[in-house]
């Protein structure tokens, strides 16, 4: 214990010398002045551990308590602050957090952690779910405390090297659309901006001059993923900026439709940058129609509202979405988790199109030509009637649809289909009740899961401590040291499977060990606490190097040894082998229940047999 002790003192004096060697050359190229300034921008100060742990950025379990009390949960602190944690059995994260935090600028702190015993305290200072590990990636915001929910405070996955980028670009937009909303401009920001383009977005000071701009007629041309393009009175153009996100809007239009914008400065000389902010959304987004043609929309207006459920015509399958018509030229967006309750990579997993599905109208903006739907919600509801696109007409997706279908062979055959309808609705029904139970057990399940992981928190808190303490405490010093450091080496040489294959039994020191024990010479003392915490838990026995016997008189000794007092057995077991005069381990086995009790007895060379009663 104590050539361990001079060990982790060497290795902090060491890392201590290191530390200053870099402030050294550091001053010497007058940086450590302009870092110290920088920390107290972003109200830490560098006391406080910015600089402490490796290249200042990774924070140990020693660390983590000041952290979390000083910058998480101070009331004062401004400014978000972005944790990036490494994959289990990695001491490098996928995103490096140096180069985070010169991509995100001063007006972010960037910190990582170790997943490990760095994560673990983590988790045990915060709220529930608020921590990071794993390899994941979370943004604290400002007002963080012991209520706050871990909804309010963004986790990002990242799965790869690969990855990193798009986590980097991801954090970025967070950053930026919080910093944005509370009216900050800083460093984040700019950088962001500097960096990528986010075409959603209308650049700053454009509201107030977009009411002087000349509203102009554009016909949309082409749509190539968000980018929308135009034909402006004969010139080409893309729509730049609008009120809506551009991939939402461009799920809605199509090729020929008509919107109304105005032109803003262009970065390209071949392409006219168009933008549709802040114009009312009837002159915003409406779609070119001939004179005298119903408008789907207000047909839709009309007959629908939220909440109802209405048939639809699949006609457009994406990545995270799929568009059902409504009405010829009237579609709504299902998004890809209101498909179906079970998890969908892919929506043409499901649909394709052409299929008629049943959807609840979730919202619906006729002005703004905007409807979203659900389709999984719509199960088991009663459907709307069909209506038609001019009124006294076909209904749409009704009759004509019943029509199309082949009459049915008869009489039997039409009540064995609507058996059998029945018999599917019924076990739909019993699926859904089990889908409900499965979903209630999960959510049960994954509540004992938090309790276990926050009790074994506890538990390795505590076998830290432990540690802690017994590479302070001489084992040999009393009886109850020696004991308590049996428990430890128990602790450290099984895990938490085997302890129940080898649970620890009652152990305790006959009267003569420690005196024996202090007095031999040649053996490791820390060897002899190990050997007898194999002893106490029956793995010895298993163990061929440890030579575990009953203890004889001599070597051609009787066969068994017992104590008159207890029938306590006696027995031995090697503590060193293939060296002169090897040492021994004797014990008595005392019976009793749960394995009876292990008393420790004496330690003594290879050729005595004497054991002390």
């Amino acid at each position: 214990s104590s050539s361990r002790s001079k060990r982790v003192v060497d290795r902090r004096q060491a890392e201590v010398g290191a530390r200053r060697a870099r402030e050294r050359r550091l001053r010497g190229r007058g940086q450590v002045t302009a870092f110290r300034a920088r920390a107290r921008i972003i109200g830490w100060h560098p006391g406080g551990g910015l600089v402490s742990g490796r290249d200042g950025f990774f924070l140990t379990s020693e660390e983590v308590d000041a952290f979390v009390r000083d910058v998480l949960f101070a009331p004062a602190r401004t400014f978000p602050v972005v944790g990036i944690s490494t994959k289990h059995g990695s001491a490098q994260p996928w995103v490096d957090p140096v180069e985070l935090q010169q991509y995100l600028g001063a007006g972010v702190l960037v910190r990582a952690f170790v997943t490990g015993t760095a994560t673990w305290r983590l988790s045990s200072c915060l709220p529930e779910r608020l921590d990071v590990f794993g390899g994941a990636i979370r943004i604290w915001w400002p007002g963080l405390n012991e209520r706050s929910d871990a909804c309010d405070h963004p986790l990002f996955i990242v799965e790869g090297p690969a990855r990193a980028g798009r986590a980097r670009e991801l954090i970025r937009r967070a950053l930026t659309e919080r910093l944005e909303g509370l009216g900050h401009h800083g460093d984040a920001a700019r950088d962001g901006e500097e960096r990528v383009s986010v075409d959603d977005e209308v650049p700053r000071g454009a509201e107030q001059t977009e009411r002087a701009k000349t509203v102009e007629r554009a016909t949309v041309t082409a749509i190539k993923g968000h980018r929308i393009f135009l034909d402006i009175g004969g010139e080409s153009g893309v729509l730049a900026y609008a009120d809506t996100k551009l991939r939402e809007l461009a799920a809605l239009l199509s090729p020929g439709d008509s919107i109304r914008v105005f032109r803003t400065p262009s970065r390209r000389a071949d392409l006219v940058e168009c933008s549709a902010q802040g114009l009312d959304p009837e002159a915003r987004i409406p779609a070119a129609r001939s004179a005298g043609v119903v408008d789907p929309w207000a047909r839709i207006a009309d007959e629908y509202a939220p909440g109802h459920v209405v048939r639809a015509r699949v006609d457009r399958v994406e990545d995270h979405y799929i568009l059902v018509e409504l009405l010829p030229d009237a579609r709504a967006i299902v998004h890809i988790s209101e498909l179906d309750y079970s998890y969908t990579s892919h929506p043409d997993e499901l649909f394709e199109v052409g299929d008629v599905v049943d959807i609840l109208i979730l919202t619906l903006d006729p002005r703004a030509r905007r409807c979203e739907g659900s389709i999984k919600r719509a199960y088991g509801n009663e459907v709307r009637p069909a209506i038609s696109l001019a009124p006294g007409g076909r209904p749409f997706l009704g009759e004509e649809e019943l029509e199309s279908r082949p009459p049915a062979a008869g009489g039997r055959e039409l009540h064995r289909a609507q058996q059998r309808v029945e018999e599917l609705t019924e076990e739909r029904q019993r699926l859904e009740n089990d889908r409900r139970q499965l979903v209630a057990r999960a959510r049960e399940l994954d509540d004992q899961n938090i309790a276990l992981r926050k009790e074994l928190r506890s538990v390795s808190d505590r076998l830290e401590a432990a540690l802690r303490e017994a590479e302070r405490v001489d084992a040999f010093a009393s009886e109850t040291n020696f004991l308590t450091a049996v428990r430890v080496a128990y602790a450290q040489l099984f895990g938490e499977h085997d302890r129940f294959e080898y649970p620890l039994r009652r152990m305790k020191v006959g009267p003569e060990f420690m005196a024996r024990a202090g007095e031999l010479q040649g053996i490791d003392r820390e060897k002899i606490v190990e050997v007898c915490a194999l002893v106490v838990s029956g793995r010895c026995h298993e163990l061929p190097g440890r030579q575990v016997h009953e203890l004889h008189t001599g070597k051609g000794g009787t066969a068994t040894r017992l104590r008159g007092s207890d029938d306590a057995r006696a027995w031995r077991c090697a503590l060193q082998i293939n060296t002169p005069s090897a040492r021994r381990l004797h014990w008595w086995s005392v019976p009793g229940p749960d394995g009876g009790t292990i008393e420790f007895a004496s330690v003594a060379v290879h050729d005595d047999f004497t054991i002390p009663e």
